[in-house]
């Protein structure tokens, strides 16, 4: 697992993927799909998401000081302006 470092702004992500259709015994056929995705963060937004992050970690610390097992619910972010496309197959 990589570390991500989410700031404000546009972002957009795209990946080809080149693959060998396994139906085909006889030649190698091969296939590509294309998917990109583009959304937008905010800035207010994205510091409250931070600030809910901070507070699970130091939350899941005192857990493993204090040996107890209080509920911990991960923020989840959602971005502005989410967009997928995918083409290929």
């Amino acid at each position: 697992m990589g570390l991500v470092q989410l700031e404000a702004g546009e972002y957009e992500v795209a990946i080809e993927v080149t693959y060998e259709s396994p139906g085909f015994r006889l030649w190698k056929r091969l296939a590509t799909s294309n998917s990109t995705i583009s959304f937008t963060v905010e800035e207010q937004p994205l510091t409250t998401w931070k600030a809910q992050l901070n507070s699970v970690l130091r939350s899941t610390a005192k857990n493993a000081l204090t040996d107890s097992k209080d509920a911990i619910l991960y923020p989840e972010f959602q971005p502005l302006d989410f967009s997928e496309s995918d083409q290929g197959l």
